[in-house]
């Protein structure tokens, strides 16, 4: 695939000049040799007399480059780490249903719900008294584990949860006191995502995800879960990566033990919605989820810190509170934030693996996410 492509134009609904001209300008800017297929963005900007917030789409690109095939409303995309924040909303519904309390060892609920699994303890070296990781600790990056998740050399769809258990039994003592430290690691969503699925007898993450989706009242028919390296979805992109190479449509390649840390697949309508409902403008009986979610649990750097999942921030180059969260695989990117202060946010999904540049670590996708929101608070 050469990296020499022309887009067809962008097309925006409503029409936006400014939305089609930084769309424009995000394909010319990206560094090096990168190319990207194709992009959708969404837009939700306060709310209209109606009630209703007032959204604006634009697709641009291909979903298939090779067979010029255009993005649009149907096209669907790999989420990939984004699936992180269904995941912690999940937990945030067990909290409030009272099955879970967020200061408790992860182990006692292993222990009360199965399977038989040992986690790692941090053991303090002049005391010896041991520090569990909590549910809390596994929820804002902060487990005490420091490694990211084994890499999966057999194979997709073979790093099953046996084998992530594994794993965790053979870490032994942790170097780090869990809740002191951030560090991304996926396996931490791993164990939410299998807790849940023990406590509310779910077959499969897919089965917990709809459960999710159908509690909290959302239209969100084509969402679901990536299964398998050869998945037959409708509609579904082909992804690729910043050269312009075709990917396989697997969003990791340790499945399916880490399937609650990146392996939703949705599209463009159904991030809005998502979108919609963690700001608050949904007539949701899980609105009350969302403060647990939002709050800061863990300062992070220059960073205001982590909530559930999600990263919580100043907008760059302003004073403006961001919650946001991104997610890569090796075909697509996409982003997710929003001012909760401002009733602004923005969802951008794009068919390509473009990652954060060797300065600042920022995606384009993501700065395009930023540029989008700052624009709309300047207007």
């Amino acid at each position: 695939m050469t990296t020499e492509q022309t887009n067809p134009p962008c097309e925006c609904i409503p029409t936006n000049n400014n939305f089609e001209t930084r769309i424009e300008r995000f394909y010319v800017t990206l560094p090096g040799n990168e190319w990207a297929a194709g992009l959708s963005l969404g837009v939700i900007k306060g709310v209209a007399p109606s009630g209703e917030p007032m959204v604006t789409k634009c697709y641009s690109g291909y979903a298939d480059a090779t067979k010029k095939i255009k993005i649009d409303e149907d096209t669907v995309f790999e989420i990939g780490s984004t699936t992180k924040t269904f995941t912690t909303t999940m937990l945030a519904a067990a909290v409030n249903q009272g099955k879970v309390n967020l200061d408790i060892p992860a182990q006692s609920y292993y222990d009360q719900y199965g399977p038989s699994v040992t986690l790692p303890v941090y053991k303090n070296p002049n005391t010896g008294v041991p520090y569990p990781m909590t549910m809390l600790d596994l929820a804002d990056y902060t487990s005490g584990i420091l490694d990211k998740s084994p890499t999966n050399q057999r194979g997709p769809n073979e790093y099953t949860y046996e084998l992530m258990h594994a794993y965790l039994e053979a870490l032994g003592n942790l170097l780090v006191q869990p809740g002191t430290q951030y560090n991304y690691v996926n396996t931490n969503f791993g164990i939410i995502a299998e807790l849940m699925m023990s406590m509310g007898g779910f077959i499969s993450y897919n089965e917990a995800l709809q459960n999710l989706i159908s509690d909290a009242q959302l239209n969100m028919g084509k969402t679901g879960v990536i299964e398998s390296n050869s998945p037959q979805i409708a509609n579904l992109a082909v992804g690729y990566s910043a050269v312009g190479d075709a990917q396989t449509n697997y969003a990791l390649g340790t499945w399916p033990a880490l399937q609650g840390a990146g392996a939703i697949y949705s599209t463009l309508d159904d991030m809005l919605e998502w979108l919609k409902f963690n700001m608050g403008l949904t007539a949701s009986p899980y609105n009350d989820l969302l403060p647990s979610l939002q709050e800061v649990r863990f300062p992070a750097g220059a960073a205001l810190g982590n909530g559930l999942g999600w990263f919580i921030k100043n907008l760059p180059g302003t004073q403006l509170r961001l919650i946001n969260k991104n997610g890569g695989t090796n075909g697509f990117h996409s982003w997710i934030g929003f001012l909760p202060d401002s009733k602004i946010g923005a969802v951008l999904l794009c068919n390509t693996a473009l990652r954060g540049d060797q300065i600042t670590g920022i995606s384009p996708v993501d700065r395009l996410g930023h540029q989008i929101l700052k624009s709309l608070v300047t207007a």
